[in-house]
């Protein structure tokens, strides 16, 4: 009996330190919503009418002007099955068309 439970002991010890490394992810993601949803409700104010190449240079001087590097205004304020359901209605699948409709989703 004792035998039996140290051995489960030792294989939930990988569980352990998995569940460790993920709660470390957790934490800085959940750190950087902050800072996302700053960048994100900047994106809907002020780059809604403007093309691609205006977005990702306004992005890029906002991201470094907070010192993030990980970051995406689809991923924050949508998900894949939103998308995906707008692609099957008929949405074209570029970028600049998925921004739009995250931003008049988010309006």
């Amino acid at each position: 009996m004792l035998g039996a439970a140290m051995h489960l002991l030792q294989q939930l010890s990988g569980e352990n330190e998995r569940w460790r490394a993920q709660v470390q992810t957790l934490e800085r993601e959940m750190s950087l919503v902050p800072a996302r949803a700053l960048v994100s409700s900047a994106y809907v104010a002020y780059l809604g009418g403007a093309n691609e190449n205006v977005r990702a240079s306004m992005l890029s001087d906002w991201l470094s002007g907070i010192r993030m590097t990980e970051y995406s205004f689809s991923n924050f304020l949508s998900s894949e099955a939103q998308m995906l359901t707008w692609k099957k209605e008929g949405l074209p699948a570029d970028t600049l068309s998925m921004e739009n409709a995250i931003i008049i989703m988010n309006s």
